[in-house]
């Protein structure tokens, strides 16, 4: 599809790229996500990702998540 044809540009593919794109899609638009290097790599959050994440998503995250931060003491 050239650029030309695309309502929308998502810039990242990470959790609110990914989802942003996912439901701009399911309403009927042309979609490109954009991403600057190859998946996985570092990243400066070192992965994390709030558990209300889930809910921007229609599939189960659990497959890729390491471990679930149940406590936090300050």
């Amino acid at each position: 599809m050239s650029a030309s044809r695309l309502d929308v540009a998502v810039v990242g593919a990470g959790a609110a790229g990914a989802a942003a794109a996912y439901h701009l899609a399911l309403r009927g638009h042309s979609v490109a996500v954009i991403e600057p290097g190859p998946f996985p790599r570092p990243k400066p959050c070192g992965g994390g990702m709030a558990a209300s994440v889930q809910r921007w998503f229609p599939c189960d995250l659990s497959p890729v998540v390491d471990r679930v931060i149940d406590r936090v003491r300050f």
